[in-house]
């Protein structure tokens, strides 16, 4: 019976060739892992720039108002 990863003759295939059910158990569950925990990596890194991002504009707005302030009391 030929199941996934295998060629006709029940044989594995490409990068899983030769590795015991077990370490092929294990390494499915390693990526998997990874690939969660990379999704989430991704999301927290795009919140932390989205954060810089918005206090950066917030200093530029700050500063920009401080300067037309100073020059209207002058």
């Amino acid at each position: 019976m030929k199941g996934k990863g295998e060629d006709e003759r029940g044989k594995r295939k490409g990068k899983e060739k030769g590795k015991t059910e077990m370490e092929r158990e294990n390494i499915s569950k390693v990526r998997w892992l990874l690939g969660h925990t990379g999704v989430q990596y991704f999301e927290g890194l795009v919140v932390l720039v989205l954060e810089r991002m918005e206090f950066n504009i917030s200093k530029v707005f700050t500063g920009f108002y401080f300067s037309i302030g100073h020059l209207i009391h002058e």
